[in-house]
Order: structure tokens, then sequence, then C-alpha cells
């Protein structure tokens, strides 16, 4: 890690994986997640008449995501890295010590992308083509 300042691992603010001996299964876990902008899920009745290009989402060309950031005019499938990924590629190592028998964990580390599949957000994936 070159220029970075080496943290120590902190179960309250990494993410890792965790094991569960009763289901005898692996769990991921990723506290950071908390501080995404998120104000619950809000179910509303589906408009019938879906614009094809809504300026309020964030994955439609020309659009401001809410880190600032302006996707491109795209016309075909678009990939950016996720403004709020539940993965991060920079985590600290878990030691050894770190972990007992009844709370087993290992960090985890990686990378979260979005895949815009088509610029009309009027259509659903079953609705697109090849083309």
């Amino acid at each position: 890690m070159a220029n970075k300042e080496v943290k120590n691992f902190d179960f309250n603010e990494h993410q890792h994986i965790r094991y569960n001996p009763l289901k005898d299964d692996w769990v991921l876990v990723c506290p950071h997640r908390m501080r995404r902008p998120w104000a619950g899920q809000v179910e509303k009745v589906p408009e019938l008449d879906v614009p094809q290009h809504d300026p309020n989402n964030p994955l439609c060309p020309r659009s401001q995501r809410s880190n600032g950031e302006t996707n491109p005019d795209y016309t075909e499938t678009f990939v950016f890295d996720n403004d709020f990924p539940a993965i991060l590629e920079d985590c600290p190592e878990l030691s050894d010590g770190e972990s007992d028998p009844l709370f087993r964990t290992v960090s985890a580390k990686g990378k979260c992308r979005v895949i815009c599949f088509h610029p009309n957000s009027s259509i659903s994936l079953p609705l697109m083509t090849n083309e």
C-alpha cells in the first residue's frame, strides 16, 4: 500500500466474512454500508408512463450521481465503479489473533461495479434486444 496509512482492522468499520456455525455457512458483513445515503425502503405504485430519460435517475446518461460525478452521454452498455460499494479494495488484513472459534472471520476485499445495460430508462432487461 504505497502512500497509504496502514489501519488496524475494525469489525465495526471494515467489511469481513463471518462464519455461521449453526448453518455451516459464511456471511458477508459490510458495516461501512450504513453510511450510504438511504432513507429506507419506500414503495410507490409504478408509473405507467416512464420517461426514456429521467434526470433524477442517477443511472441515466448525463445524470449526476450522489458522489457529484455526471454520467457520460452513453448510447450502449455503461459500467462504472459503485459509488457506495459493499466490498472495498483497500481493507486492513485481519490478524490470526483477532478471530475465535465461535466468531470466525476473514477479511474481504474486492471491487463493486454498476452496469447500465441501456440508456433508455423506460425499458427493462427482458424487453432489451442484443443490439
